[in-house]
């Protein structure tokens, strides 16, 4: 954490936050993943696998004391999550046909 600049107790609170976060973020996409199955199955398990990976990635962080490789590796897989929630988010607009763009054509 910045080269040791910050103290104990900060670095403390920024693990718990982020652990804090993760766990809401997760939830969420677990819960997305499951309103997903029936319809798009495909997408509901990309989203499984890197949310997990994601996780473990996470998880050896802490218990390996970050290797760089593996820090490197948990931030490509966050952008991966967030193309994932993209892909998905313009496949459920893209199938249920949204309207406003077409009033935006006129």
């Amino acid at each position: 954490y910045l080269g040791g600049q910050l103290d104990g107790p900060a670095r403390i609170a920024i693990h718990a936050t982020h652990r804090i976060g993760a766990l809401l973020c997760m939830i969420s996409m677990s819960a997305l993943a499951i309103l997903l199955w029936r319809r798009a199955r495909n997408m509901a398990l990309l989203l499984t696998l890197v949310g997990t990976t994601q996780i473990l990635l996470g998880i050896s962080n802490v218990y390996f004391h970050l290797p760089l490789f593996n820090a490197v590796a948990h931030n490509v897989c966050g952008a991966l999550l967030i193309g994932c929630l993209v892909a998905i988010n313009y496949q459920v607009k893209r199938t249920k046909g949204v309207k406003g763009g077409q009033a935006n054509k006129r």
